[in-house]
């Protein structure tokens, strides 16, 4: 049996639980138009960080389901007992609610979002696939990188928040766009994020997520489109051109200035990434209506 949190982890959990109370990180749809757009947050994400994206698809009359994965949210404190086919059964699920009642029907993920996207999409087969920072990989370097595969089996915990430097303004940018509400200034919160300690097997299932999506780049057959961030340290671009190589099907990748967060308007790239979104939705709506 897996041990308990410690009473440090607890504590941080319930620290970022708290800050995603807000009803801006629950689950929510819009009914548009007749095409609509699945999109998927990533790991320890909301709905609330696809809303500029989803927000954009709604000014073009597109309808749009945006769920909240098991463990993240107000939920956060169940995280750590959430196995992967809890997270592909929810995004199977929700799509086949949209995709029933719209068509053409996109399917749009961030980070894990992005792998959970494709390791279904051949299942699936959306009209569209859209891929922001793809986390087909931990950044892990050198002998750590073996051990990637057999994470999720391991009883050990990390403490990947222990060294953070909670004055770097690009950092502090980047923590305050995923959880706007957290008080970085606050000197029990900055302690109690540092000794957070992460359990091993809850990055052997990002992991295993990642290898997933991996396996099934070379089986989507719909058109594609990957962004990924020039300066992400966290879904590396050459990790994510490792993927990208392994699509057989009409698939766009750009690289495009700025780090992990690229659908918030903030990123450095917004104005870019909303053309390409317009460019990749408009062309999907009348590929639907020339089948018709």
């Amino acid at each position: 049996m897996p041990k308990p949190p410690s009473q440090a982890t607890r504590e941080a959990i319930e620290t970022f639980r708290h800050v995603f109370d807000s009803p801006r990180h629950r689950a929510y749809a819009v009914n548009g138009g007749r095409p609509g757009a699945l999109l998927i947050h990533g790991f320890l994400g909301t709905p609330d960080e696809m809303r500029p994206v989803a927000d954009l698809l709604i000014e073009m009359g597109w309808t749009v389901s945006v769920p909240l994965l098991p463990g993240h949210g107000a939920d956060l404190d169940t995280l750590f007992d959430i196995d992967r086919t809890v997270w592909l059964d929810t995004v199977r699920a929700a799509y086949g609610d949209l995709a029933a009642t719209v068509s053409p029907c996109l399917l749009i993920g961030n980070s894990m979002g992005a792998a959970i996207a494709a390791a279904l999409a051949p299942e699936l087969n959306p009209t569209g696939l859209v891929l922001f920072s793809p986390f087909v990989r931990l950044p892990l370097a050198g002998p750590l990188r073996a051990l990637a595969p057999v994470l999720e089996y391991l009883d050990i915990g990390v403490r990947p928040f222990r060294t953070i430097d909670t004055d770097n303004q690009e950092l502090r940018q980047s923590i305050h766009e995923l959880v706007p509400d957290l008080d970085l200034d606050d000197a029990d919160t900055r302690a109690t994020i540092r000794r957070l300690v992460v359990p091993a097997r809850v990055l052997g299932r990002l992991a295993a997520l990642g290898r997933l999506a991996l396996s099934a780049a070379r089986h989507i057959s719909m058109p594609t489109l990957v962004l990924q961030g020039r300066q992400d340290d966290v879904a590396l671009p050459a990790n994510t051109r490792d993927f990208v190589r392994r699509f057989r099907s009409t698939m766009a990748y750009h690289q495009l200035d700025g780090g992990h967060e690229l659908t918030r308007t903030s990123a450095t790239s917004w104005d870019q990434v909303a053309i390409r979104i317009r460019c990749f939705a408009t062309a999907a709506a009348e590929r639907d209506n020339t089948n018709d």
